[in-house]
């Protein structure tokens, strides 16, 4: 049976691909007092043993490009969330979301950039996915990808966490 996010998915046509794997000693999402905090995922596409990386920095991609590697690095750090958390559903309230944008310092449109996973985000969780966010340039990224984020959110109470 489908669930409330679930179902917002389906509409919106997204399919959160399988958990990747740490690529370094590290966990991809950590629980703790009522928190979950997620480390940074970044714009790859694909399955782990077929992944395509979104790269490039920002001088060099188009805002529509920017924006669509946001959206694909939540999707990826989605998927990390459901995995810890058993559903999307226990997902209380998104908190803070940090866009680290692969750039030189002239790029003036970082805001623009992160906008691809604060929308995605209001448009799976709605008013719970309101949030605080920082957007930060940066010279380089993990395996050059154009963009990685992390999210810190609160789950219900009543959700019981075995990882």
């Amino acid at each position: 049976m489908e669930t409330g996010i679930e179902t917002r998915l389906k509409e919106l046509g997204i399919i959160l691909p399988d958990r990747r794997p740490s690529s370094g000693n590290y966990e991809p999402a950590v629980f703790h007092n009522g928190e979950l905090i997620t480390s940074g995922h970044g714009s790859w596409l694909g399955t782990a043993e077929n992944v395509v990386a979104i790269t490039g920095k920002a001088h060099d991609f188009n805002l529509k490009e920017g924006y669509d590697a946001a959206r694909i690095a939540l999707v990826n750090c989605l998927a990390s969330v459901q995995f810890a958390l058993g559903s999307l559903n226990n997902v209380d309230r998104i908190i803070m979301l940090r866009c680290y944008v692969n750039t030189n310092p002239h790029f003036e449109h970082l805001s623009k950039v992160a906008d691809g996973a604060s929308d995605l985000l209001k448009d799976i969780f709605e008013e719970r996915g309101a949030h605080a966010r920082t957007t930060v340039g940066v010279e380089s990224l993990p395996h050059d990808l154009m963009v990685e984020l992390d999210l810190r959110l609160t789950v219900h109470i009543s959700t019981e966490i075995d990882k």
